[in-house]
C-alpha cells in the first residue's frame, strides 16, 4: 500500500491562477501514478461527466469522500450508490446563523424531493458506529399535501 503524504490544505486553485498552472502545481503534490484529467474550462464539475470519464477508463468501484457541496451534487444528479456513515459519540449544534454545513449541502431535500436509504450493514467501535446503507434515486413529489388549518 501506497501513502501519499498531503498538507492540510485542499488544492484548491488560487485567485488570476490559470488551470494550467493549477494542474502543474498539483501535479507535484501526487503520486507519479496519479492522472489528473480536466473535464472543462470551468471552475465548477459535472459530477455525471466525471463519473462518465473515470468509467471510460475502466474505474467500475468509485468512492468519493468529499464534503456536504460534493454529496449535495451527487445526490441531486442521482448517482449515489451507496453512503457510509460514521456516527460519533459528540453532541454538536448550530445557531441559525452557524457556517457549520448539514451533512447535504447545494440541494433541497423534503418535502418535495425523497431520497430514501436501507441501512445494509452497521458496526460498532466503541462508541461510534459506522453504518452503510444502499441510496435510491431522488424521487420528486408530484403533490404536496398541506394540513387544513383548526
Amino acid at each position: 500500500m501506497r501513502t501519499v503524504q498531503m498538507t492540510s490544505q485542499p488544492p484548491l486553485r488560487e485567485n488570476g491562477e490559470s488551470p494550467e498552472q493549477w494542474i502543474d502545481r498539483l501535479r507535484d503534490r501526487l503520486p507519479q501514478a496519479a492522472k489528473i484529467l480536466t473535464l472543462g474550462p470551468d471552475a465548477s464539475l459535472d459530477p455525471a461527466a466525471a463519473l462518465d470519464a473515470l468509467r471510460s477508463r475502466g474505474h467500475r468501484l468509485i468512492l468519493c469522500e468529499g464534503g456536504p457541496r460534493t454529496l449535495g451534487a451527487l445526490v441531486a444528479a442521482g448517482l449515489v450508490d451507496e453512503l457510509f456513515l460514521t456516527t460519533s459519540p459528540l453532541v454538536a449544534g448550530r445557531t441559525e446563523n452557524g457556517s457549520r454545513p448539514a451533512l447535504v449541502e447545494g440541494i433541497e431535500l423534503l418535502p418535495a424531493t425523497t431520497v430514501g436509504c436501507e441501512l445494509l450493514t452497521l458496526r460498532r467501535a466503541g462508541s461510534h458506529l459506522f453504518s452503510r446503507y444502499s441510496v435510491s434515486r431522488p424521487e420528486r413529489s408530484h403533490t404536496l399535501l398541506r394540513p387544513e388549518r383548526l
